[in-house]
């Protein structure tokens, strides 16, 4: 229990029978004040009733009470009356009654005394039931005898007063057992005027007693000279300690206090004006700290959708739950604090929400204007999305793993060094004497010339110099030793063409046909290096070799430097994966993977399709992860069909992923809709783009000279295979009809411009893959509709409209996806809204279906307001399917000019969107399968023979005596299991009273089965038999029974015996039977028109077997009966 007074001076008292060292942990023995406890609190304890204040400690004084459970305090503050606050701890109920009026008396002895000294609080656990305006109970012998001592002093309980707040029960055991409030604060009614507040905080996080905490405040002193808690010094600022140090604002802070401080003149010390000098103290402590410390400022860049409505709502929610908490922290939906909190918590998601989705739709507008015309924007929200790298957790170096933090850091510094430090052995003594030279000159001539201005080269402008370096790489001029290269008679020869080095930048590619000539062309490569004062990495250089295995191997290790150049099968030259056995499955696999893994990433940076266009999306992903996955796919040639289908599927489902359509959606239909071409298009696209570049080139550079030769020895044929790049070239210009072109090229050297030849490129390929796909889904049955629908691969017109319209994106994603669904059941479908039966439900709900018919009204109104009004004479002439598909398509082959074809295509989205959300058909698709099932199902039942055949059977055993007796027990059996499972679902209670139900009825239905038996007439004869019988024929009968359990126990174990021959068979046989027709139950729902067949077959197959499972019985007898003689 706390006491809060006026003085900020909190005060506890804690009453327990067993408190001990660890649940206090500055509790000592005795009554006496610790020493051990900080100077900011101080406790004084019982066993039963410790005391826990704070920073009052001059005004307490400890009273003697002869009790160890009752202990108290008196506190005197000056000019105010004395105040003594009494601990008390009555006997539990499990104590006796003398023990407990022991204790009350003593109780009542000590407010006697100290209420004619002062105001006496009693406060504790009293064991004891007190009545209040809110508790009432049927009085006890403890209630009876505490409540004169409270009738006699004029004395109430705080908390169960009308103005107290939380529950009035204060006692809940941990064993469930019943509430009650027995703990309390009691003062005399002469006090309560003084009462502020009185709270049992309830289902808070710290309490895991079975007792709950009561707080009051009192205000027992009119003196009002102290820190307020609403000046503006004392709100709570979150200081930067950081800042702090970094700025030096600590110094700064110490001087302001002391500065502040000497300002305070020094009153005198008179109870009259020590809180007033108290607080003078407190706020120069405090403006200290605002005008120097640093307070930690809201960044906007961590939420910038942080609007001033989210603020606004974001106080208001903190006034309510600083309300709530003040007023006892009530988790109760009747409390007003406590509603007012959550609504206004509710009311600031909202907003927070809402601003959000604002923040993303403007950034998302942004992307969408930026897109075509500035791409920076959408490269800094694509950077902005991607996670930051992580840091370096483990680092090898020279085959050596570092991973702890100091050494990787040794490491980095071990290699930086070998990096920067300069090799002594690049020195040449001719070179290094020409520079001194150089300087020596410079400075000549600067000492001469004495009447220039000679500026100072500053740190500044050598690091701008450094720093614009490209790749932060130094220039190093090559071209004379590309020239050596080419003149070195060393290199291979491609006819009269000498190709020995390719180069592309400082990636340079030698090439020989032999180990000897690729030595000297690597020794004129490094002793260029070392004239110039440079080096090749020979770590990152390596030897491939193109030939077959039959081929000699290399004779002596290539060496560059002194160190081994290593041969390997593969590897990366400018960027390009070259294998030396001429495979590309590891390429093609590796572009796949960077095709998926890029385009997911783009798309979790923020470029998702649930928040742009797909086309935008559509845009980005080429520009960004095409280029990086294709890279040098011009170069690509003899792709396997294995490798294009691998290259598809990642293609094709990055277009499903783009549109939000299902993994097993047509690709045909998802490609369509965006109106993307194959990856094998983009690949032929790079090719005859790559084409063209090497056609308008110098004639005297060295790739087009080894164009023109390769494309020579191809038409001439001069050998027998040719791989590579031209034999693809010559494929794809047939397969596209631009060969015209490269025959032009070869005999006059002529080509179109970049544009020109562009655009040839584009429209070729797109002609040809169109014309290809529009075969593909004319013989295709799924695609019956979706080519009227959407007749050539160009972007659906519902995702170019949403690109210009944004808020007509989500209807554009519906019609989309109905467009990649729509199709037509081989089976009428029974519609569950209207009862109508058809093949297209799309078409049904569009058109037929009874339940739609006002939101289909409301579309031929806005339909009928386009210009010219003949447009909806059109539309109404339309089939039924023709119409859908025009409504799926957005667009009309109606002659309309531009405006009133746009609002054409917002009204389909518009009303489409609508009808499907309204009737929520792809919800019910399933439904109206099950119904087209069961329909199904009835029919084949009504005109089956197996219906006439048990119709037979039905008029067979209806006169047949012991038949009908059986049936009928079978039919009120089913009845009486019924009602069972009925009464069970009906019984009251939780699983274990369920439970019990039916261990009670399983114990009466084998009561009544026991007795059943027992009275059978059979058994009472048998039994009546029985005791007829003398004792000689019972003892032979028991003796032939055991005898024959006996033998069947052998025949049961014996493999040619009657059970494993004969029973065993003729069981499993029955049990097989009933398998397949429980199978044949179950498939003929599944699959109706198959289900017959199917059924046909399953009871011929029946047949068979109880054919032949007879026969071997009958021949198992036979055989039985042949080996009885012998067994």
């Amino acid at each position: 229990m706390q006491t809060m007074l006026d003085l900020v001076c909190p005060i506890c008292g804690v009453s327990f029978p067993d408190i001990q060292l660890i649940r206090l942990i500055i509790l000592v023995t005795g009554k006496a004040l610790t020493t051990i406890v900080t100077n900011y609190s101080t406790l004084i304890s019982e066993a039963a009733s410790p005391f826990w204040y704070r920073k009052a400690t001059a005004f307490i004084e400890v009273l003697d009470i002869p009790s160890n459970r009752i202990t108290g305090i008196e506190l005197n503050i000056p000019d105010t009356p004395n105040i003594y606050l009494i601990s008390v701890y009555l006997p539990a109920v499990t104590q006796s009654y003398e023990l407990f009026s022991k204790e009350v008396e003593i109780l009542i002895d000590v407010y006697n005394i100290y209420s004619t000294m002062g105001t006496v609080v009693l406060m504790g656990d009293f064991n004891c039931k007190i009545e209040g305006p809110r508790y009432t109970f049927d009085y006890d012998k403890r209630s009876d005898s505490f409540r004169s001592f409270m009738q006699e002093c004029n004395l109430r309980s705080l908390h169960l007063e009308t103005n107290g707040i939380g529950p009035v029960c204060t006692f809940q055991s941990y064993q469930g057992g019943p509430k009650t409030a027995i703990d309390h604060i009691i003062v005399s009614i002469e006090n309560l005027t003084k009462l502020k507040k009185i709270q049992v905080p309830d289902e808070h996080m710290f309490n895991v007693s079975d007792h709950k905490p009561i707080r009051c405040s009192f205000a027992l002193s009119d003196n009002t000279n102290y820190v307020s808690k609403d000046d503006d010094l004392t709100v709570q600022r979150r200081i930067s300690w950081t800042k702090a140090v970094q700025n030096g604002a600590i110094a700064d802070y110490s001087f302001a206090v002391s500065q502040f401080l000497w300002d305070i003149k020094s009153p005198t010390a008179t109870p009259a004006n020590i809180e007033q000098y108290y607080s003078e103290i407190v706020n120069a402590i405090l403006r200290a700290d605002m005008e120097t410390l640093p307070g930690k400022q809201y960044v906007k860049h961590l939420k910038p959708y942080w609007t001033k409505t989210v603020k606004e709502y974001h106080t208001i929610m903190r006034l309510q739950r600083r309300t709530w908490i003040e007023n006892g922290k009530f988790h109760d939906r009747n409390d007003k604090h406590y509603s007012d909190y959550k609504s206004a918590k509710l009311n600031f998601r909202k907003q927070l929400e809402l601003a959000y989705e604002n923040y993303i739709s403007e950034i998302n507008r942004k992307i969408e204007e930026s897109v075509d015309c500035d791409q920076r924007f959408v490269w800094s929200v694509i950077k902005s999305g991607r996670k930051s790298v992580s840091h370096c957790q483990q680092l090898n170096i020279s085959g050596i793993q570092l991973i702890s933090s100091d050494e990787i850091r040794d490491g980095w510094v071990t290699h930086f060094q070998s990096v920067f430090s300069f090799d002594s052995n690049l020195i040449n003594p001719v070179n290094e004497k020409a520079i001194d030279n150089t300087i020596n000159d410079l400075l000549e001539t600067v000492r001469t010339n004495t009447n220039e201005k000679i500026e100072e080269l500053t740190f500044d402008e050598l690091y701008k110099l450094c720093d614009n370096l490209p790749c932060n790489k130094s220039q190093v001029f090559i071209n004379d030793l590309l020239k050596q290269l080419d003149e070195s008679p060393y290199g291979s020869m491609l006819f009269n063409l000498r190709v020995s080095s390719t180069v592309q930048a400082d990636d340079i590619a030698l090439i020989s046909t032999t180990s000897k000539c690729m030595k000297t062309l690597i020794d004129i490569c490094q002793t260029y290096s070392e004239n110039w004062g440079f080096r090749f990495s020979s770590a990152k250089s390596e030897v491939l070799k193109f030939c077959s295995s039959k081929c000699a191997t290399i004779s002596q290790p290539l060496k560059l430097y002194g160190a081994d150049i290593p041969v390997v099968i593969s590897t990366k030259h400018v960027g390009i994966l070259l294998n030396a056995e001429f495979k590309s499955m590891s390429r093609t696999l590796n572009a796949c993977r960077i095709l998926r893994a890029t385009a997911l990433s783009v798309m979790k940076s923020g470029i998702h399709p649930s928040f742009l266009n797909p086309l935008t999306c559509s845009k980005i992903v080429f520009q960004m992860c095409y280029p990086k996955a294709m890279f040098a796919c011009e170069l690509w040639y003899g792709l396997s069909n294995t490798e294009l289908t691998m290259l598809e599927r990642s293609h094709k489902y990055i277009c499903k992923t783009i549109q939000g359509l299902p993994a097993r959606t047509r690709s045909d239909k998802c490609t369509s809709l965006l109106g993307w071409l194959p990856v094998e298009c983009y690949i032929d696209k790079c090719k005859l783009q790559f084409f063209g570049r090497l056609c308008r080139m110098d004639n005297n550079l060295l790739p087009k000279r080894i164009l023109l030769l390769r494309l020579l020895e191809f038409r001439n044929k001069c050998s027998k295979k040719q791989d590579g790049f031209v034999p693809d070239l010559i494929k794809i210009a047939v397969k596209y009809d631009l060969i015209n072109f490269v025959e032009d090229f070869v005999k006059s050297g002529s080509f179109p411009s970049k544009a020109v030849w562009n655009r040839y490129i584009s429209t070729s390929i797109a002609n040809s893959e169109n014309n290809r796909w529009q075969q593909r889904i004319s013989v295709d049955s799924d695609f019956e509709i979706f080519r009227k629908i959407h007749k050539h691969i160009v972007p659906h017109r519902a995702w170019v409209i949403a690109k210009t319209n944004p808020n007509f994106r989500e209807g554009a994603k519906v019609i989309v996806d109905l467009c990649s669904v729509i199709r037509s059941e081989e089976s009428p479908l029974l519609c569950d809204k209207c009862g109508q039966f058809f093949y297209n439900i799309i078409e049904h709900i569009m058109c037929m279906c009874d339940r739609l018919s006002d939101l289909r009204a409301k579309l031929w109104e806005d339909l009928i307001s386009i210009n010219p009004i003949v447009f909806s004479v059109y539309l109404d002439n339309l089939t039924s399917s023709t119409f859908t598909a025009t409504l799926l398509s957005c667009y009309t082959e109606y002659d309309l000019d531009n405006d009133n074809s746009i609002y054409f295509s917002k009204t389909c989205i518009t009303h489409v969107q609508r009808i499907i959300n309204r009737g929520r058909f792809t919800r019910s698709m399933e439904s109206f399968r099950l119904g087209q099932y069961a329909l199904s199902v009835l029919n084949i039942w009504k005109t089956s023979p197996v219906k006439r055949v048990c119709d037979r059977v039905k008029d067979r055993t209806q006169s047949n005596t012991y038949a009908r007796s059986f049936m009928d027990g079978c039919a009120q059996g089913y009845q009486h299991c019924s009602n069972l499972l009925g009464e069970f679902q009906r019984v009251d209670g939780d699983i274990e009273d369920k439970a019990e139900w039916l261990k009670d009825k399983t114990v009466f239905y084998l009561d009544i089965l026991k007795t059943r038996a027992i009275n059978h007439p059979r058994i009472v004869d048998l039994r009546t038999r029985w005791s007829n019988l003398n004792d000689d024929k019972k003892f032979w009968y028991s003796v032939l029974l055991v005898i024959t359990l006996f033998l069947l126990v052998a025949d049961v174990q014996n493999e040619n015996g009657l059970f494993q021959l004969v029973t065993w068979p003729v069981c499993k046989t029955m049990f097989t039977v009933l398998y397949e027709m429980l199978r044949i139950l179950f498939y003929i729902p599944v699959r109706p028109v198959f289900g017959l067949i199917r059924c046909a077959i399953e009871v011929l197959w029946i047949l068979v077997d109880i054919v032949i499972n007879t026969i071997l019985c009958l021949m198992n007898i036979v055989t039985i009966l042949l080996l009885l003689p012998a067994t």
